[in-house]
């Protein structure tokens, strides 16, 4: 009985040896896949944190960018703006000058019929002074002559434009 127990023994301890090993081996596997699984988790990660960096640059990128397109903007507003003004003003001044000379424009209107009623004033004032010049040229010749003044009467004594008044 000693014998079958220590064969028994023996047996299960064989058994227990042999499950032992096996164990190990699965021990060391699973110690390789675990190391293998940090390493492709490690991997990972420092791809997270690439892609990460990668992305805060970008943002920062696309931020600055931001920036300079809205500092852009607003310089082309406030640009558009002075322009705008300058060409309110330079209408303004447009629109005034216009209606300085659209005045000037009355005026010479104005003028011009001035002148025109003057000139034809003047002209029968020159048909007037030439009926007298004739009239003086006749009476000189009168007198020259010593003719009798109140022969020949000029058509300006006749219409009573002009009299002789001799004292």
């Amino acid at each position: 009985m000693l014998l079958h127990a220590k064969q028994a023994n023996d047996m299960h301890a064989g058994e227990v040896y042999g499950e032992k090993s096996i164990l190990a081996t699965e021990t060391r596997e699973f110690h390789s896949l675990f190391l293998s699984l940090s390493d492709k988790r490690d991997r990972s990660l420092s791809i997270i944190n690439e892609i990460r960096e990668n992305l805060s640059t970008r943002l920062a990128e696309a931020e600055a960018l931001k920036t300079t397109a809205e500092q852009e903007k607003l310089q082309k507003e406030e640009s558009a703006g002075k322009a705008l003004i300058e060409q309110e003003v330079l209408m303004d001044m447009v629109v005034q000058e216009s209606k300085k000379i659209q005045q000037e424009a009355e005026e010479n209107v104005k003028l011009r019929d001035f002148l025109v009623d003057r000139g034809h004033v003047i002209d029968m004032l020159q048909g007037e002074v030439a009926v007298i010049s004739e009239d003086v040229r006749m009476l000189k010749e009168k007198v020259d002559s010593r003719l009798p003044i109140s022969k020949g009467l000029s058509m300006s004594q006749m219409s009573g434009d002009f009299i002789i008044h001799i004292s």
